[in-house]
């Protein structure tokens, strides 16, 4: 069974304005559905038409303009005579106001998307995007959710009048900026932050992170609705993490490095973590029973192995120091034990 997450424009109010001549309120909305052949009268019940399956339910998402709530209503009240369930979701920010829809509309919409996926998900129900009515920008960060959050996304070409789908393409999205910066990204959510702040705060960092902000007219800066979509589902990701573990000869290696060089480890640690990240980033030696992280592009090094989503990591490992002596010798994980949590 699944839940379709369908984006509300306001077509069915243009539509009917057109052929009655008047503006019709919700219940003579929904009457105008019925006496009309539903590819005609919105480009919501267009799309539906094509891809709802019996026990699907609908979750309409609307602006908060007035006739973005008219036509949900009037679409939830049709849907709902028809015998599905179908529900309403307003948008705080999605206006006709350029600088709050950019800044606050777009978020509010990404984060009610994912929760509805979540929630979806949560109760065994498939969801899928229905990303044909709103804003066309509604469309691109609804695209993007599906994308990031393997969720199947439609909409109706207009050109073609087809509806075209976009599948839930499996597909591995490089989030290791999102995890060498993870607390950066977190500091940004807890609160407001002053455009000037977060400047001291990016010195030194990568200017790739700024692709995922945005700044406001009033002094602040936001993650962008595009950075916003790629944190949480990089959140999402880490609640499949895995457990590292360190054995008690690389726990005393830890030990003895300075603050800077343990700061160093602590990230490449946290991205052991994640699944996809040591998958893309790992290499086999010849002279070793383990795998290293990462391949290449860093001075400091970790042999590990893997078992039922846990990280035994056997040794910490820096270049010009011990590096290339474990390369000569080999690691054998039978030389390693016992092993414990490095993360608490």
């Amino acid at each position: 069974m699944r839940k379709v997450l369908c984006t509300v424009g306001t077509s069915l109010a243009g539509n009917a304005f057109r052929q009655e001549g008047r503006k019709l309120n919700a219940a003579e909305l929904t009457q105008f559905i019925t006496k009309t052949r539903v590819v005609q009268a919105c480009a919501e019940t267009n799309s539906l038409s094509r891809i709802l399956q019996d026990g699907d339910r609908i979750l309409f998402m609307h602006s908060e303009t007035d006739d973005g709530r008219l036509c949900a209503e009037a679409l939830v009240e049709y849907y709902r005579k028809q015998g599905r369930i179908a529900e309403l979701k307003p948008i705080a920010g999605l206006t006709y106001s350029h600088q709050v829809f950019s800044f606050h509309g777009l978020r509010r919409l990404v984060d009610s998307l994912i929760e509805a996926i979540r929630l979806a998900r949560r109760l065994n129900l498939e969801p899928v995007i229905n990303a044909t009515g709103g804003f066309k920008a509604e469309i691109a960060y609804a695209t993007l959710v599906g994308l990031l959050f393997k969720v199947p996304v439609y909409y109706i070409y207009e050109a073609f009048q087809e509806i075209i789908e976009m599948p839930a393409v499996p597909v591995d999205w490089d989030y290791t900026l999102m995890a060498e910066y993870e607390d950066f990204f977190e500091w940004l959510q807890t609160e407001l932050r002053r455009t000037q702040k977060t400047e001291n705060r990016l010195r030194g960092m990568p200017p790739e992170l700024r692709q995922f902000l945005v700044n406001t007219e009033d002094g602040y800066t936001l993650l962008s609705p595009a950075g916003e979509v790629y944190f949480r589902a990089y959140q999402e990701l880490k609640e499949t993490a895995g457990t590292v573990v360190l054995s008690q000869q690389a726990k005393r290696y830890y030990h003895k490095l300075d603050d800077n060089q343990k700061a160093v480890f602590d990230s490449i640690l946290k991205k052991l973590c994640l699944e996809r990240l040591r998958a893309g980033g790992s290499g086999r030696v010849h002279t070793s029973e383990c795998v290293v992280f990462p391949r290449g592009g860093s001075k400091e090094r970790v042999f590990y192995f893997e078992d039922n989503n846990t990280v035994y990591v056997c040794e910490l490992a820096r270049h010009e120091d011990n590096y290339e002596d474990l390369l000569r010798k080999g690691v054998k994980k039978s030389d390693y034990g016992p092993f414990e949590p490095h993360f608490s």
